[in-house]
């Protein structure tokens, strides 16, 4: 499973546990940090990517 397919697992369920549940509920909350630690992890793999593209053209 990749880290997209995490993260969007993780929406669906916390979209499904928002209807059910609400907003202030345990579990929907603990899904929110999930899905913000996944994207965190996403958004670093980016900017490493960025960083490592950017000193190849350098040189």
């Amino acid at each position: 499973m990749t880290k997209e397919d995490l993260i969007e697992d993780t929406r669906r369920k916390m979209i499904k546990s928002i209807q059910e549940n609400g907003y202030l509920n345990q579990k929907t909350i603990q899904l929110s940090q999930e899905l913000d630690v996944y994207i965190l992890e996403q958004q670093k793999l980016g900017m490493e990517l960025l960083k490592k593209k950017r000193c190849d053209l350098l040189g």
